[in-house]
């Protein structure tokens, strides 16, 4: 017996967490992340996880939550094995999953597989970024050399991706063209339905400069203790929403308000922004959900699509 699944995605402040889990909560089902952020632990209020404060998870199990510290990064590659591992637990057990969050490479990653590209240590990460940050004109010439297929497609001012290309041949030993021309196989190989939850942007911006102010408070002992570590600043960790802005504020550069405001317009003008148009042309969805969800929308869901 086929077992359906779902996905469920949506920009920020969509009420994409709280619909996944009464969703998984009517089948029976497991939720897995599909959240860059909210594989670490520590940020659980920054990053609004479910786990932030204990909630009561009503007997719903969560998978690839805060599960590795910021100074141990979590590859897309390492992810999606781990994912792999989960989703098939839990049809082995006859349970459908829940996927939820609103990073696009992950949920690329479910749909159409990822290469399968080993985690590159953080030493050598640090140490091929530095590399490219004293010469990035030499940075690119090494890559022509080790991988000319990749260094032809990209700028040769495009540092990120000069790096990636480095990094991944040092640690490997094979290019990384290489690597993304091997098979992929999506993690998703039972019937799927995917969900999107598209609100009016001006809710959503509204609903965000709401809960910001009481937000930013609640953080500030996370982003202290993160900062009371010195990891560093390349760590994907340090570059999640909210914690250059209660940085500057803890350092005492900016008032309090006007890293709450910084944060809000990063989030809302750029993010939001960004959110919007991948999900219009990379994620092609079965249900779409206009507002914020309600429980009536359950049943719209559980009903293929059609209201009651």
């Amino acid at each position: 017996m086929e077992i359906t699944s779902y996905i469920v995605t949506g920009p920020t402040a969509s009420g994409k967490s709280d619909l996944a889990h009464k969703l998984a909560r009517r089948i029976g089902g497991v939720i897995i992340n599909c959240d860059s952020v909210q594989v670490y632990r520590g940020i659980e209020t920054l990053s609004a996880s479910p786990m932030a404060g204990n909630p009561d998870l009503d007997g719903v199990p969560y998978k690839l939550f805060s599960i590795t510290d910021g100074d141990k990064p979590l590859s897309a590659g390492l992810w999606a094995q781990l994912a792999r591992q989960e989703y098939d637990a839990a049809i082995r057990a006859g349970q459908p999953v829940v996927f939820v969050g609103g990073t696009g490479f992950y949920l690329k990653g479910l749909l159409d597989g990822m290469s399968p590209i080993p985690a590159v240590p953080m030493d050598a990460r640090t140490a091929t970024r530095e590399f490219a940050e004293k010469n990035l004109p030499a940075a690119y010439e090494y890559l022509q050399e080790i991988d000319p297929t990749w260094a032809d497609k990209i700028s040769k001012n495009d540092r990120q991706r000069i790096v990636r290309g480095i990094e991944v041949f040092q640690s490997t030993g094979k290019p990384l063209s290489e690597w993304q021309s091997a098979p992929r196989v999506p993690i998703i190989l039972d019937p799927i339905t995917k969900i999107l939850i598209s609100p009016d942007r001006e809710l959503l911006r509204q609903r965000i400069a709401e809960r910001m102010p009481a937000l930013a408070k609640s953080v500030l002992e996370e982003v202290g203790d993160i900062l009371k570590k010195n990891w560093d600043a390349a760590l994907p960790i340090m570059k999640a929403d909210g914690i250059a802005e209660i940085s500057r504020y803890l350092a005492g550069d900016i008032s309090l308000e006007e890293a709450v405001d910084l944060w809000r317009i990063k989030i809302c003008n750029h993010n939001m922004k960004h959110q919007y148009t991948w999900f219009r042309t990379n994620f092609h969805p079965d249900i779409v959900i206009d507002h914020i969800p309600t429980d009536t929308d359950i049943d719209t869901i559980l009903n293929k699509g059609e209201p009651l």
